[in-house]
Parts: structure tokens; sequence; C-alpha cells
């Protein structure tokens, strides 16, 4: 695995790192970061993608050849966590299903606004 620190640490899983680098001043959109699809990685990498979008890591930002963060997150987890920072419903069509239609309805919840903004 090569690239950038940032990039590296992230698909490392590597939370202190990532938390060292960002202090530090790393942009969470650097080009590599979103390539490597970071914010739909799956697993102990959760804590890490919401780190970069605490950081500013935009969930709704075009990647190459595969769209946004939203289109791409293969786990409700953290499709849902995008959407918590913005991500595009639209970007998500099979985000609503029988499974996680009850996650769909506590965001909504906790902020009716955000669901006019992106539903």
């Amino acid at each position: 695995m090569g690239g950038r620190p940032l990039a590296v640490a992230s698909e490392a899983g590597s939370v202190e790192l990532v938390l060292l680098l960002l202090d530090g001043g790393v942009d969470p959109n650097l080009r590599d970061v979103m390539r490597l699809k970071v914010l739909r990685l799956r697993g102990g990498h959760h804590e890490i993608a919401k780190m970069l979008l605490n950081e500013g890591a935009d969930p709704n930002r075009w990647i190459e050849s595969s769209g946004t963060p939203m289109h791409q997150a293969n786990y409700d987890r953290m499709k849902g966590l995008l959407y918590q920072y913005g991500g595009n419903l639209k970007d998500a069509a099979d985000f609503v299903s029988d499974d996680n239609i009850d996650a769909l309805v506590a965001f909504a919840r906790r902020d009716p606004e955000v669901v006019g903004k992106n539903g």
C-alpha cells in the first residue's frame, strides 16, 4: 500500500496517526484520501471516517469513476454516518429498505432540517 500519509493511515485503520495528521492540518479532502474511498471503508474504520467528517471531509464530493461516498458506502452504518454529515440520500437509492428504515426515521427525528436539505 502506498500513497499520501493520511490515505495510508486511514486505510490501515490507524486512528492515532490519522488524528496526528489531522491535528497537523492535513486536508481530509485530499485527492488520494477520497480516491481510496476512506469514507466507505468497513469495520474499525468507522471511527476514522467520523474523524475525517468532523474535520470537514465532504460526504458529497465526487470520486473519480465511482460517484460520491454515499454512492459507494458498503454498509448501512456508514451510510447513516454520511447522512448525519449531510450526505445526499438521492445518492443512495438503496439506503431506504425494510432493514434500515428505523435508522432513517431516527435521523429524521433528530434533525428534520437535514431531511429537508438532503431528502
